[in-house]
């Protein structure tokens, strides 16, 4: 019996854990009106969304749709993300932001 608890503990500890991407760990987040996005060039609307079902609390929910938003912004060439808007829904989380290039 104490063999299987082990592995079992150890599957639930890394359901919770979202994964970040090597192109999501290049873009920077920022709020809307921060002065060090003042300067830099803007690429166009972004958004991440995950879904609620599969995470295992709204904060890991929150967390994967904000690395799905850096992966968007790298996508257009992005080094930064200004973020705009979360929406916490009852099946998924959605946030809405800019991509930018500042560097």
């Amino acid at each position: 019996m104490k063999a299987y608890i082990y592995p079992v503990a150890v599957l639930f500890a890394l359901q919770g854990c979202v994964t970040v991407t090597e192109k999501a760990l290049k873009v920077q987040v920022y709020q809307q009106n921060s002065t060090m996005i003042a300067k830099c060039k803007d690429l166009g609307p972004v958004r991440g969304e995950a879904s609620l079902w599969t995470a295992m609390s709204v904060e890991d929910g929150v967390t994967e749709a904000k690395v799905k938003l850096r992966e968007a912004a790298a996508d257009l060439g992005g080094d930064s993300v200004a973020l705009l808007n979360t929406d916490i829904l009852s099946n998924k989380v959605m946030v809405q932001g800019t991509a930018l290039k500042c560097y």
